[in-house]
C-alpha cells in the first residue's frame, strides 16, 4: 500500500480519535476520501450520521497498536482484499472483497427493546380489536 495513503490514513484515525468524529465532503481531495473509505472496509471507521465518521473498537485498537499498518499485520483474523475499493458520491463500495472476521457477533439491546416494543404494540393492537365481540 502506498505509503502516502497510509500516512493519511494514520492521521485520520488520530485526528478522529481526538475530535471523537470528523464529517466529509464533496470538497474533500480524492486521495482523502480514499483513505477515509480505506479505513471504512477494514472495518477501522463508520458513518454514523450522512458524511459523519467515528472510530470502531478495532479503530481503536489501531491507535493502540500506533498504526494502521500494524494494527492490520497484528490482526491475523482478518483478510481484507485493497485493491478493488471504487469510491461513488462520496462514500465507499466494496467489489470483490473477501473478509474473514472471526468474532462473535454481538447482541444489540436497542434492536432487542425494538423488537419487544412492537411485538407489545401489536399484541396491545389485536387485544383492542378483538375486545368489542367479548
Amino acid at each position: 500500500m502506498d505509503k502516502n495513503l497510509l500516512k493519511l490514513m494514520n492521521e485520520i484515525l488520530l485526528d478522529i480519535d481526538n475530535k471523537e468524529w470528523i464529517s466529509t465532503s464533496k470538497n474533500d481531495s480524492d486521495e482523502y476520501r480514499n483513505a477515509v473509505n480505506r479505513l471504512a472496509s477494514y472495518n477501522l471507521i463508520e458513518e454514523f450520521n450522512k458524511s459523519d465518521w467515528r472510530l470502531t473498537e478495532n479503530g481503536h485498537k489501531a491507535i493502540m497498536l500506533g498504526s494502521v499498518e500494524s494494527y492490520l499485520n497484528k490482526d491475523e483474523s482478518t483478510n481484507v482484499s485493497i485493491d478493488n475499493l471504487s469510491i461513488i458520491n462520496g462514500s465507499y463500495n466494496s467489489v470483490n472483497q473477501s473478509k474473514t472476521v472471526n468474532s462473535k457477533k454481538k447482541n444489540n439491546t436497542l434492536e432487542y427493546l425494538s423488537w419487544i416494543a412492537a411485538i407489545l404494540g401489536a399484541l396491545v393492537t389485536i387485544y383492542g380489536l378483538i375486545k368489542p365481540f367479548f
